[in-house]
C-alpha cells in the first residue's frame, strides 16, 4: 500500500481576493472580515473579502468596463480566462460584505447606497447560487469595475495541503458611499484596520499567513496615493510564500 505522501499534489482551484482600501488618518485603512466557526483552520480567521473563481463568471466578461480578457490574461500571465478573476474578485466582494465595484452609471464607477435589506436579499441568493452574477448585472444595467482593480500579488497554496488555491490578490479602493456589511453567516464581524497594526509586535488579530504577508507589503506605503501609483504601475507580480520580517515588500522590478 502506498504512502500517502506518494500521492500526486492537489491540483490548485482558482480564487481570486480583493484588498478594500479607504483613506484614513494615519494613511489608510483595508477592510477585514472575521470568518464564522467552522471547525477548520479558518475559523475565527480574520480575511480578506474572496473566493472560488465560478464557471460561470466568464458570463460576466461583457459587463466589464475597461478590460478586456487578453489583457486582464496578459496581465496575470495566463493564456486565457484573466477577466474571471476580476469578476470573481466582485462577486465575491459583493456577497461577502456587500460592496459593489462597479455602477449603472457608465459614467462614474461608483453606486449610491441602495437598500440594505435589497442588497442583502442578493447577496443571499447569491451565495446560496439562486440567482446568477451575470443575472443581476443584466437586471440592473451593471458595469463591474474589472479596471479599477489592480493585481498586486499571487498565491499558490503549498502542494503537501489537502485544499489548494491558486489565488491572485487585487487591490481596490471602496466606492464613495458604500458601507460594508458582513453577511453574518460566512463571516460574523468587520473591521477597518491600518496594515501596520495588523503586523505590529503581539497583534491580537488572528490572520491567515498569506494575509499577514499582504500586510508586510502594504505597511511601508505612507499615504493613500503612493499606494495606488504602485498599485497600477506595471512590473513583474511575485507570488507570495510565507511571511518574513526580512522580505523587502514591495518588490519593484530589477529588485
Amino acid at each position: 500500500m502506498s504512502d500517502q505522501s506518494d500521492a500526486p499534489p492537489v491540483t490548485p482551484r482558482p480564487a481570486a481576493t480583493v484588498v478594500l482600501v479607504r483613506p484614513a488618518a494615519r494613511a489608510f485603512e483595508v477592510l477585514l472580515l472575521k470568518r464564522a466557526a467552522r471547525g477548520d483552520q479558518f475559523s475565527g480567521a480574520w480575511v480578506f473579502p474572496g473566493g472560488l473563481v465560478d464557471q460561470h463568471d466568464a458570463l460576466c466578461h461583457d459587463h466589464c468596463a475597461g478590460l478586456d480578457d487578453a489583457t486582464a490574461s496578459g496581465q496575470l500571465q495566463l493564456p486565457a480566462g484573466g477577466l474571471s478573476y476580476h469578476v470573481a474578485a466582485i462577486r465575491e466582494c459583493f456577497e461577502e460584505c456587500g460592496v459593489l465595484l462597479g455602477s449603472s452609471d457608465s459614467a462614474g464607477l461608483t453606486e449610491p447606497v441602495r437598500s440594505s435589506e435589497l442588497w442583502l436579499g442578493w447577496r443571499a441568493a447569491l451565495q446560496r447560487r439562486e440567482r446568477a452574477f451575470d443575472e443581476l448585472c443584466r437586471e440592473q444595467g451593471w458595469r463591474l469595475a474589472a479596471d479599477r482593480l489592480w493585481y498586486i500579488a499571487h498565491r499558490i497554496t503549498p502542494p503537501q495541503l489537502p485544499k489548494r488555491f491558486d489565488t491572485r490578490f487585487f487591490l481596490a479602493l471602496t466606492p464613495e458611499g458604500q458601507v460594508p456589511m458582513h453577511d453574518g453567516d460566512e463571516t460574523v464581524d468587520h473591521a477597518w484596520v491600518a496594515p501596520s497594526d495588523l503586523v505590529a509586535e503581539g497583534s491580537p488579530w488572528h490572520l491567515m499567513n498569506v494575509t499577514r504577508t499582504i500586510a508586510q507589503m502594504l505597511r511601508p506605503f505612507d499615504d493613500l496615493d503612493a499606494l495606488q501609483a504602485w498599485a497600477r504601475s506595471p512590473r513583474q507580480v511575485e507570488r507570495v510564500m510565507r511571511a518574513s520580517p526580512s522580505a523587502p515588500w514591495p518588490r519593484t522590478p530589477g529588485a
